[in-house]
């Protein structure tokens, strides 16, 4: 199933019309039918205002049905994406983000960063550097993070991760409840 054949079939599920989601998502009836129908293909903070319309997290819009049910992911069938905003590479490596937290692989080329300003969401994150160096950003601080380091902190405070160094840089992030 593809993005727009999983928004229209969370959207008529829950009984929603093209005009009730648009709206609260700061779209056209004539955009989100677009995004439906596979002919415009969504940024993710598109994606986020839709999900939260839909009241579903956001990655459950990308995942394949089959995935959103089990219990195990097998390597071949991780979702992976990358923003059209910053470059950043995302790999989910959860099976389900209907659950408790969310557990996602991020990769970054040097100089790019998750966000292009420091995002908010809430719950709380934990993330452990797997290879490079990255700064993270978190409110007023900075701090840089080498390989082995990890941070856990409130999400509800602004935040984003820069790769400082020379080489490609990679973490795990696990996020609790699922990014929305």
């Amino acid at each position: 199933m593809t993005v727009g054949q999983t928004i229209r079939t969370i959207r008529e599920k829950r009984g929603l019309t093209l005009s009730n989601v648009a709206d609260g998502a700061e779209l056209t009836v004539g955009g989100l039918s677009q995004i439906e129908r596979d002919l415009v293909n969504p940024t993710i903070p598109t994606l986020r205002r839709i999900a939260i319309e839909l009241g579903v997290p956001v990655f459950t819009l990308l995942m394949e049905p089959d995935d959103q049910e089990g219990i195990v992911v097998r390597n071949d069938r991780h979702l992976i994406f990358t923003s059209a905003q910053t470059n950043a590479s995302y790999e989910i490596i959860s099976p389900s983000s209907r659950q408790r937290f969310e557990v996602m692989r991020f990769s970054l080329m040097p100089g790019d960063t998750t966000a292009n300003e420091p995002m908010i969401h809430s719950g709380e994150e934990c993330c452990v550097i797997l290879r490079g160096t990255m700064r993270l950003e978190l409110g007023e601080q900075s701090i840089i993070l080498n390989t082995g380091d990890s941070a856990q902190f409130d999400s509800s405070i602004p935040h984003r991760y820069v790769n400082i160094g020379d080489d490609e840089a990679e973490a795990f992030d696990v996020m609790s409840p699922p990014f929305s």
